[in-house]
């Protein structure tokens, strides 16, 4: 009976790293917590132009997810010609940190190229289409 005993120890000392070796990567894959900051800023620049700057006062940043969530945001995009297009303030906004894509919501107020203004209560930016736009009722004050 003591070899038997032996062995069984043996297996299950086997069973339980090999169990341990399964879950740790998995653990250690959400080991970056979110951050909590105040006053940040992002800036994507292209060459020698500002193509996207964001500010807020407070974000929480979630590098697993690629977002940050913002509180009281300003946000400013440049046309191809390195000239403001587009101008916004918000109560919150979750910026996409790989496309800097926007969702802007609570008091949304814009300024255009033109000189046009807008406010509403949300407002999406899609930067690779340079498009902005809602399904809200958005009133354009000129």
């Amino acid at each position: 009976m003591g070899p038997c005993r032996s062995r069984l120890a043996h297996r299950r000392s086997f069973v339980s790293l090999a169990v341990a070796v399964i879950v740790l990567p998995a653990a250690s894959a959400h080991a970056t917590p979110p951050m909590r900051l105040e006053q940040l800023a992002f800036v994507a620049t292209r060459e020698n132009t500002t193509e996207v700057r964001v500010e807020a006062v407070t974000g929480v940043i979630e590098e697993a997810i690629g977002k940050a969530t913002l509180d009281t945001v300003h946000a400013e995009w440049s046309g191809a010609d390195g000239k403001p297009s587009l101008a916004i303030t918000c109560e919150r906004g979750e910026l996409d940190l790989d496309s800097n894509d926007l969702l802007a919501s609570g008091d949304v107020q814009g300024t255009l190229a033109d000189g046009r203004r807008f406010v509403g209560p949300w407002l999406r930016y899609d930067r690779a289409r340079g498009v902005a736009f809602s399904d809200a009722p958005v009133q354009i004050l000129e």
